[in-house]
C-alpha cells in the first residue's frame, strides 16, 4: 500500500474498523497480486500493527485474502463464477426494485428523484432506488449485495459515479419520472449488465475490481465460463 494518512470515518469510528474500510477500498481500487504485509500496511496507515492484524483477520475471515508462508497475505483472485453469481442476484432483485419504483406515486417519486439527483456514489443511487420500491424486504437483500465486501470488491467499492455510469442512472431516473416500470425494469437491467460485463472485464486482466464501466459494455448474455 502507498504511503498516505488515513482520514478518519468519524472521531467515534474504531482504528480497527478504519484499517478495514481502507483496506478494503485498496483491494477494490485493484491490488490483485499484491503482498500485504502487517508492518507495512501499518505504516501506511499511520497506525499500529494492533488495529491492521485485527482487520487483515477480518478479512481472512471474509474469504478476501489469505495468509501466505512467512509474513503477509495475498488478495483472494476472483473467477468469471464470482462476477456471474453476484451479479445474477443483482439483476434479479434491483431490475424489479426499479420497476416498483416507477409504479409509486407521484408524490413519493418526486421524493426519489430529489433523493437520486443528490447522490454522488455509485452505491448510493442503486440504494435509493431500492429504497423507494417500497419494499423493505427488498432493500436489505440489495443492501446486502452491494455492501457485502464481495460485492464492493468486484465493483470497485463505494466511489464516485463515472461519466458512463452517470448515463445509465439517467435513463433509469428517466424511467421512474414517467412512471414506465417495464422501461425502468429494463434500463436497470441494461445498466447492471454493463457493470457485471466490466467486472468480467477486469477478472480476465487479473484485476480484483473493476472500477468503471466502459463505453460499449452492458451485453446480456448469461452464460458462465
Amino acid at each position: 500500500m502507498t504511503s498516505e494518512p488515513l482520514h478518519p470515518l468519524s472521531a467515534s469510528t474504531p482504528l480497527a474498523e478504519q484499517a478495514y474500510q481502507k483496506i478494503l477500498q485498496h483491494l477494490a481500487d485493484g491490488a490483485a497480486g499484491e503482498r500485504l504485509v502487517e508492518r507495512e500496511v501499518g505504516d501506511a496507515l499511520s497506525m499500529s500493527r494492533t488495529p491492521v492484524r485485527e482487520a487483515l483477520r477480518r478479512l481472512v475471515s471474509e474469504g478476501l485474502i489469505r495468509r501466505t508462508p512467512g509474513a503477509g497475505y495475498i488478495p483472494r483472485r476472483f473467477t468469471h463464477r464470482d462476477v456471474f453469481d453476484h451479479f445474477d442476484l443483482r439483476l434479479l432483485f434491483e431490475s424489479e426494485a426499479a420497476a416498483m419504483s416507477a409504479a409509486q406515486s407521484y408524490e413519493e417519486s418526486d421524493e426519489l428523484l430529489t433523493r437520486l439527483q443528490d447522490t454522488s456514489e455509485s452505491s448510493d443511487f442503486h440504494l435509493a432506488v431500492a429504497a423507494a420500491s417500497g419494499n423493505d424486504a427488498l432493500l436489505s437483500v440489495i443492501g446486502i449485495l452491494i455492501e457485502h465486501p464481495l460485492g464492493r470488491l468486484l465493483t470497485g467499492g463505494r466511489r464516485p459515479t463515472t461519466g458512463e455510469e452517470d448515463n445509465g442512472h439517467q435513463r433509469i431516473l428517466r424511467c421512474i419520472r414517467e412512471h414506465d416500470a417495464t422501461e425502468a425494469r429494463n434500463a436497470m437491467r441494461a445498466h447492471l449488465a454493463a457493470l457485471r460485463d466490466c467486472s468480467e472485464r477486469a477478472v480476465a486482466t487479473g484485476r480484483a475490481a473493476a472500477p468503471s464501466v466502459s463505453p460499449g459494455s452492458g451485453s446480456t448474455r448469461t452464460g458462465r465460463s
